[in-house]
């Protein structure tokens, strides 16, 4: 019976989840679930001078997430692990930034098969993920099969998971908030079962538990891992303490609850032990990143988005060209950041519902707590944010990448009240007043808030105002209705006896708490035209042709947006919002003159930066960029419409040598000497004082920089040569950090930071060979942890499988 109630749970969350999908499943032969066609907005990538509107709040999808999913795959066929990205900023770690996912299982897909159907079935298992493990849950909490999957289909199409469907490390980290509470609360049942022999399966239980963290870990999203790992924590340490209440106060009480909690614990820690390889690199790249570079770290949500709950298309849907960008008002008033905790208004009732259920029932008492706590720790009410940051990690986690917090709590608080109506067996009158009572306040309200919210941007200048007014209007009507049809239909379960019209009434409300979540977004995540993926025009195959490998820097704000050229292995300066390494941003900002954004292109194209940077051509696109056109260093090699292709004739590549050196005493110092013009680093690098061997001369010796001779470079790997007739330093335009090491002429040498953010090696007089190689003892320590984890729980799994059971007497 049980079993057939999963089948039949499975069954049908799969359907729901392939209906949600239906349009690019549909669509699959020509088209690809990707919002690519933003693409179309600059001139390199256009392949069509009007271009359909794509959502633009989905540019980190284009940008980042799916060309290192790309990146990921060709890395690995080529029997490469993609450790570092040479791409992008000089070099940039790309396992350790840990949202490249690349041990996730929800990127194995992209290894496997194409593109295309890779993103549907990865989206479609994260989805199913987060429904059936919210459903198996619930089941384990013994509710009515209609209100688990009533519970598993708000959870599964709250807006955190289908706004940021394409974020799949994001949506996938999620996945071990579910997973892991069905197997907790699966271990507490077994563990109050009567008889003993129930109590077997337990070691298989906790290595459930263990299992669902290490997936949600290694998915790739470290703060939606972090919410569920706390709330997940926050139900153990709460069943524990029911344990302890159930048998009783004794000694041998506290004593099986310990060892309850031991087995938690151990479960628990063996997860970041396996997880060594992915877990130590993302450590060290903690201390040498971006990190949050927008400030929104601890912003509080503002109360205004409130009526959002009820009605979230209210002010437009960014996959129509009617939305209103609201970005002026507030830095986190923008459709994503303020509809991810958005669930259904029919689930909202439900869950304000069961708030009297707290009284007699354990759950009730314990997500409608969790979900009160995370309002008020999310909208920073009574300014009680300082107090939560005492729960450790909370400071440096942004509130809003804790939604899933919310979502589950409430969606569990709205089934356990569809549960309790569907067991009441008499007419409850009283209830069915509450629930019109509670209904009728939570709408009114809703228009309240929303009228005051339209008024509020009466004023601000939309594109299709019209078209605007007509939505917000439809969106309110139609949402309004579903909501009190569905308030009727919960009312009704406490006025109807039959089972069988329960049953019934259960499927509508099902249909309508899937309306108001998947299908209301249904249209936020689009569909691409084949040929829009990615594309290849003319202009941007004679780039990558004539380029090859060196370092281009497109000048101007139409250009390829940083990791895209990934795609087409193009080596540029940009890197995207916060994956830069913090030196490396703040340097080049300054000297490239680059405007405070998650793109940050390149505004001028200085000489000397550019040599510092180991720049060889510079793009231009649009309108003749003067100050270019008329220096002696740019030889125009080409122009093809908008886009002309400059050679900097006084590059020095980026592996070059030099005599001398000029020596700075703190990176303070170096900032300044590094960014001032009298610096020259066609004839000096810039070294810290107490790294730098005396090698040469006095400064003023020195001679002109040599481009070093390239023997192999593959981005991880670079070996060169260089003949010189006193000592010097070889400087490589590559971003410093650790884990680079070099050989001279097969002797180790150190790597030292030079001209603020790059490298460079001491070299003898002489001809040299040079090896210069990512060797991260970060990654090879996690990955001797992560060996030692798998051969822990190896030897777990073997002991257990060599266990026989004990005969009893009869």
């Amino acid at each position: 019976m049980i079993r057939n109630e999963y089948l039949q749970g499975i069954g049908v969350l799969s359907a729901i989840c392939l209906f949600f999908l239906s349009w690019p499943i549909l669509n699959y032969p020509d088209h690809v679930l990707s919002p690519v066609g933003l693409l179309q907005s600059n001139t390199l990538t256009r392949l069509t001078e009007n271009p359909p509107w794509v959502n633009p709040y989905l540019g980190d999808v284009v940008y980042v997430i799916q060309p290192w999913l790309l990146y990921n795959r060709d890395s690995l066929q080529a029997g490469q692990l993609p450790l570092w990205n040479p791409y992008n900023g000089n070099g940039a770690p790309h396992l350790a930034n840990f949202q490249s996912a690349i041990f996730s299982v929800f990127t194995l897909p992209f290894y496997v098969l194409d593109f295309k159907a890779a993103v549907l079935v990865a989206s479609f298992l994260a989805l199913l993920g987060h429904g059936f493990f919210a459903f198996a849950f619930l089941k384990q909490l013994r509710l009515h099969q209609a209100a688990a999957l009533a519970g598993a289909v708000s959870y599964l199409f709250g807006g955190y998971h289908v706004i940021w469907l394409g974020w799949l490390p994001l949506v996938g980290s999620g996945v071990a908030l579910p997973a892991a509470l069905f197997f907790s609360q699966a271990i507490f049942n077994r563990l109050e079962a009567a008889e003993e022999k129930e109590k077997k399966g337990l070691f298989w239980l906790l290595a459930g538990f263990s299992g669902s963290l290490l997936v949600g870990l290694l998915a790739g999203h470290p703060e939606t891992f972090y919410a569920a790992l706390v709330l997940t924590a926050a139900y153990v340490a709460f069943g524990l303490i029911r344990r302890l209440r159930h048998l009783g106060w004794s000694r041998q009480a506290v004593v099986k609850t310990l060892v309850t909690g031991g087995q938690f614990t151990a479960a628990a820690l063996i997860v970041p032990l396996i997880a060594g390889a992915q877990l130590l690199p993302f450590l060290e790249y903690l201390s040498h990143s971006m990190g949050n570079p927008t400030g929104k770290s601890q912003v509080a949500l503002p109360l205004s988005i409130l009526p959002l709950l009820v009605f979230p298309n209210l002010l437009g849907n960014p996959s129509g060209p009617y939305h209103p960008i609201l970005q002026t008002q507030d830095a986190l008033w923008n459709f994503p950041e303020s509809n991810s905790l958005y669930l259904g208004a029919i689930t909202l009732l439900l869950a304000i519902a069961s708030l009297p259920l707290a009284r007699r029932s354990w759950p009730a008492r314990f997500f409608g707590l969790a979900a009160l706590l995370w309002l008020v720790y999310v909208f920073d009410l009574f300014s009680t944010r300082a107090w939560f940051k005492l729960i450790p990690g909370a400071s440096i986690v942004l509130p809003i990448r804790t939604y899933d917090i919310w979502l589950f709590s409430a969606s569990c608080s709205a089934a356990l009240f569809l549960d309790h109506a569907l067991h009441s067996r008499a007419a409850s009158p009283k209830w069915a007043m509450a629930v019109m009572g509670a209904g009728t306040a939570l709408l009114a309200s809703a228009w309240l808030g929303a009228v005051t919210l339209l008024r509020q941007f009466a004023n601000t200048a939309l594109q299709n105002e019209t078209a605007f007014v007509e939505h917000s209007l439809t969106h309110l009507t139609t949402v309004s209705v579903s909501f009190v049809l569905g308030m009727t239909l919960t009312a009704a379960l406490f006025l109807i006896s039959s089972r069988r019209w329960k049953g019934v009434v259960a499927s509508a409300l099902i249909a309508l708490v899937f309306y108001q979540g998947g299908y209301v977004f249904k249209p936020y995540n689009p569909i691409a035209r084949e040929e829009l993926f990615y594309p290849r025009p003319a202009a941007l195959q004679r780039l990558q042709r004539d380029v090859g490998d060196a370092t281009l820097v497109i000048v101007g704000q139409d250009t390829i947006p940083p990791n895209v050229n990934l795609v087409y292995r193009l080596r540029m300066l940009t890197n995207y919002d916060g994956f830069w390494g913090r030196a490396q941003r703040r340097l080049y900002r300054v000297l490239f003159d680059a405007p405070p954004s998650a793109l940050i292109p390149s505004g001028r194209a200085d000489p000397r930066a550019l040599q510092m940077f180991g720049v060889e051509f510079v793009a231009t696109i649009g309108a003749e960029n003067s100050e270019i056109a008329n220096s002696p260093y740019f030889e125009l090699l080409w122009q093809e419409g908008q886009v002309r292709l400059y050679r900097f004739t006084k590059s020095l590549t980026r592996y070059f040598t030099v005599d001398d050196f000029v020596p700075a005493a703190d990176q303070a110092q170096a900032w300044q000497i590094a960014r001032s013009a009298d610096f020259d680093p066609a004839r000096f690098v810039l070294l810290m004082a107490d790294e730098a061997p005396a090698l040469s001369g006095g400064a003023g010796q020195a001679g002109p920089a040599r481009p070093a001779q390239v023997i192999v470079d593959r981005g991880d790997y670079v070996q060169l040569r260089a003949t010189r007739d006193r000592p010097g330093y070889l400087v490589l335009a590559m971003t410093h950090y650790p884990g680079w090491k070099a050989k001279v002429n097969g002797e180790m040498q150190p790597v030292l930071r030079a001209n603020y953010t790059f490298s460079a090696i001491p070299l003898p007089a002489g001809e040299s060979v040079i090896e210069f190689y990512y060797d991260p003892d970060s990654f090879k320590t996690g990955v001797a942890l992560s060996v030692l984890g798998l051969g822990l729980a190896g030897a777990l799994v073997v002991s257990q499988g060599l266990r026989r059971p004990t005969s009893r007497p009869s």
